[in-house]
């Protein structure tokens, strides 16, 4: 029965070579233009090829339904072990604890006060923030202040446009900027108390548009893989990379910098519990093992579904070093 089942014609196998060949290659993902894209967009075709299924399912065609579904399952298994779906956030303890928060303010014009609202509402200890227009970094700076965050750094020189602005509760002991096309970020320290201060990095690279940008991408992750890997102590890198948690370039990233991803697959935005299925996963906040994530929410605002991201970390004691071996302290 089963060799009559796999017993494909002619149309099946047109039919189903070339739903395998895109799922696998989603998988592996070459270092490719073409196949980026299709990566970012795995989610969309894991319920293309569910949706796919359940139509020949109705059609009454087995075989193609069943190869349609095997593709399925075969990206729901890759998004959620890359995504770390399957993992639970740590438990509450009695260590000193650190929040950031990262957003998005490409929309600010459309909701200036509640935006700003939302955000000074967050109450992280570090508030990182992309896409602010020169207009509205005075009532930003004006709340954020009155709101107890006296310290800021940006990768430009303000009021110019800045790609990344950090603000801080406490006071940077030392700060380091880079900006060029396609990247930003803003690298330092921040002296909260010892034992409890900690490094951090927040990041922004631009969209991939063309393969240049993409070569620059890779190259921009690896370098900073390499860089962040040098910090042995508690470190907290956060922002915009503009790639989904699955992608091969966050996975390449991860284990280069030997840093943790905070995200836990998809999840109810907070306050409003809107279940984003859109270009919602490509801002991420990374851990050392200083640390262990306690919570991590998507901050959504009046329609505007995702406005940033919030994560509380808790310093951990007996952390060893990141890559097991003596090391020099060495700063970003």
């Amino acid at each position: 029965m089963l060799n009559r089942f796999f017993d494909l014609d002619k149309r099946t196998l047109l039919f189903a070579v070339p739903l395998v060949m895109i799922a696998l290659l989603v998988v592996v993902a070459p270092p490719i233009l073409i196949f980026h894209y299709l990566e970012e967009n795995a989610l969309y075709l894991m319920l293309t090829y569910l949706l796919l299924g359940l139509t020949l399912f109705l059609m009454g065609k087995p075989r193609s339904m069943f190869i349609s579904f095997a593709c399925c399952a075969l990206l729901c298994y890759t998004l959620q072990e890359r995504s770390a779906c399957s993992l639970d956030w740590a438990e509450e303890g009695d260590g000193s604890q650190i929040k950031v928060a990262h957003f998005d303010l490409d929309v600010l014009s459309v909701q200036t006060d509640s935006i700003l609202t939302t955000i000074a509402g967050v109450d992280a200890d570090i508030i990182s923030i992309q896409g602010l227009h020169t207009e509205h970094f005075s009532p930003l700076h004006a709340t954020l202040t009155s709101a107890g965050y006296p310290f800021y750094q940006s990768s430009n020189t303000v009021p110019n446009p800045p790609g990344l602005i950090v603000y801080s509760k406490s006071p940077f002991s030392f700060v380091k900027k880079v900006s060029h096309a396609g990247a930003s970020a803003v690298a330092g320290k921040i002296e909260t108390g010892q034992p409890d201060d900690f490094h951090f990095v927040g990041v922004y690279f631009s969209a991939v548009v063309d393969i240049d940008a993409y070569s620059e991408l890779q190259r921009q992750m690896q370098a900073l893989g390499f860089q962040t890997n040098k910090i042995d102590e508690p470190l907290l890198v956060f922002g915009n990379y503009n790639l989904k948690p699955w992608s091969r370039a966050i996975q390449q990233y991860k284990s280069l910098s030997q840093l943790r991803n905070s995200r836990r697959g998809v999840q109810p935005t907070q306050p409003h519990g809107y279940f984003p299925l859109g270009d919602h996963f490509s801002d991420h906040i990374f851990y050392s093992n200083h640390f262990k994530c306690i919570s991590f929410e998507t901050i959504s605002c009046g329609s505007e579904p995702h406005l940033g991201i919030c994560g509380t970390f808790e310093r951990v004691n007996n952390a060893q070093d990141k890559r097991g071996d003596q090391k020099t302290g060495t700063e970003l």
